[in-house]
């Protein structure tokens, strides 16, 4: 029977037309060559296209790094700038009514005056004495508070990488 018995390819004559390569040997083209020729030829024009594809994808990827990076500089430098601008509003709310207070104080004082030494008779200098000593512990608190409201808000500003947010709030 067949199965063991080699046969070479001239004892089969429905194939005996077909040329068969030698091993080492480059193909000759026979009838069914064409479509692998055509076949090559566009996988290497896929593989073209694919490899064009893979260096868009890689340049695309480093703008999208590029423009993350420039997107997170940007935002830290929107959030220096909407702390400061809510230190100006801040400091000149504080300016306007710093005038008031000011004046408040004086007509305070002026009020407390008369009533120490007119009213009752009293020692205008202990009035004084006192409200020289008032004055400058209430100018101590004052320069401690803007010290930190003010002031320790712009250093927080000016650190980099702290990644505490100040504690200023518009008023």
């Amino acid at each position: 029977s067949h199965l063991g018995s080699r046969r070479t390819i001239s004892s089969y004559p429905e194939i005996a037309h077909l040329t068969v390569p030698r091993v080492g040997c480059r193909p000759i083209m026979a009838v069914g060559d064409a479509g692998i020729a055509r076949a090559k030829e566009e996988l290497d024009g896929t593989m073209g296209v694919m490899r064009d594809n893979m260096k868009l994808l890689a340049e695309r990827e480093a703008k999208l790094h590029s423009l993350d990076d420039k997107s997170a500089a940007l935002q830290g430098t929107a959030d220096k700038f909407s702390k400061r601008a809510r230190m100006v509003n801040w400091k000149t709310k504080l300016s306007a009514a710093g005038l008031a207070i000011g004046a408040g104080l004086v007509l305070a004082w002026c009020i407390c005056w008369a009533l120490h030494v007119h009213v009752h008779r009293r020692n205008p200098w202990s009035f004084i004495a006192g409200s020289l000593v008032l004055a400058l512990a209430i100018w101590c608190v004052w320069r401690q508070f803007l010290a930190r409201r003010l002031f320790g808000a712009e250093e927080d500003d000016d650190s980099e990488g702290s990644g505490s947010s100040s504690s200023s709030e518009s008023a």
